[in-house]
């Protein structure tokens, strides 16, 4: 079956459904019409520049190989009749697992799978997945209590509890977040207890700390490979994210590093995704895994990443 897919900005014939957008192509040559849909899903409030390159250099890729990608931002998706879209499958770059869930349930392939998006979207989860297997070094982590009111008092016990286990500085972070916008680093103890009370009323994690000079390790992955990995470090903070002012290199990585990083992708059923792990010099820490990573470094340092992707989504 050939997949047209036709981008928002460049439709010749539009019907709306619901607040879906699709094309109808006529093949006169064939001498009936068929809909044939592909959709990139983006984030409705979420504008940055890292996400737009991504949609953007997406589109050029399918372009490139003859396929037209239609770009979609979605909201009230309970109110969307899902049966009335024809879509073959659709680039999941957001987190909604419920409109992935959606998407899946009307018999449209989604990439990530919504299983595989829930488990990397929260960190706790993908931990606990990930704890029972050897060969994928965890960050010592202690999870916060869970609390249904941002709390007044200081947890002393727990607190104490956390200091105990772990030298300062010492990572909090929540179990959900994206672009190292929910990191945040306690230096003592008064700064610790800031972010607990700031922080108590949201799934959050207290981290070990591993020093490896403000960079981390990003290892991309296609069907379960890995196609590319780059070093990112930031000179201003123990943050590396490029939306976080993080350059990067790139950079060959050891073979049992790369089997650990198809291992992960394999175990969190990541069709597309980008496994990050901290080096102190001697190890390998796994630090979190990304259903829907951004790129820009990579394409800056000549690594097609999107182009890569088309490949496997054409040829699947």
């Amino acid at each position: 079956m050939v997949l047209v897919f036709k981008a928002i900005s460049n439709l010749e014939k539009n019907y709306c459904i619901n607040n879906f957008t699709f094309l109808i192509v006529n093949f006169q040559s064939l001498c009936y019409t068929y809909i044939v849909l592909g959709y990139i899903i983006k984030n409705r409030y979420l504008n940055t520049d890292g996400g737009q390159n991504a949609v953007r250099s997406l589109i050029k890729a399918f372009k490139n190989r003859g396929v037209t990608l239609q770009g979609i931002e979605c909201f009230a998706c309970h109110e969307v009749n899902l049966k009335k879209l024809q879509g073959e499958f659709a680039l999941f770059f957001d987190k909604d697992i419920i409109l992935a869930n959606f998407l899946k349930k009307s018999g449209i392939r989604v990439i990530n799978a919504p299983l595989a998006i829930a488990l990397t979207d929260d960190k706790a989860a993908t931990y606990v997945h990930l704890s029972s297997f050897d060969k994928v070094k965890l960050i010592p982590t202690i999870y916060g209590p869970l609390s249904y009111q941002k709390q007044k008092i200081v947890d002393g016990e727990f607190l104490d509890f956390v200091q105990k286990q772990f030298s300062y500085p010492i990572v909090v972070k929540h179990n959900t977040g994206s672009l190292g916008k929910q990191v945040f680093l306690a230096k003592n103890c008064s700064e610790l207890k800031k972010l607990f009370l700031a922080n108590s009323n949201i799934p959050h994690q207290y981290q070990s700390f591993i020093d490896c000079n403000n960079s981390d390790i990003r290892i991309y992955t296609i069907g379960g490979k890995v196609v590319a990995s780059i070093k990112r470090f930031n000179s201003r903070s123990f943050i590396s994210n490029a939306s976080c002012g993080g350059e990067g290199e790139k950079i060959v990585v050891p073979n049992s590093l790369k089997e650990t990083a198809e291992f992960i992708a394999r175990e969190l059923n990541l069709d597309y995704g980008a496994i990050d792990f901290l080096f102190d010099g001697s190890q390998y820490y796994f630090l979190e895994a990304n259903s829907n990573a951004y790129f820009t470094l990579a394409e800056k340092l000549g690594i097609d990443i999107a182009g890569k992707l088309a490949d496997f989504i054409c040829n699947k």
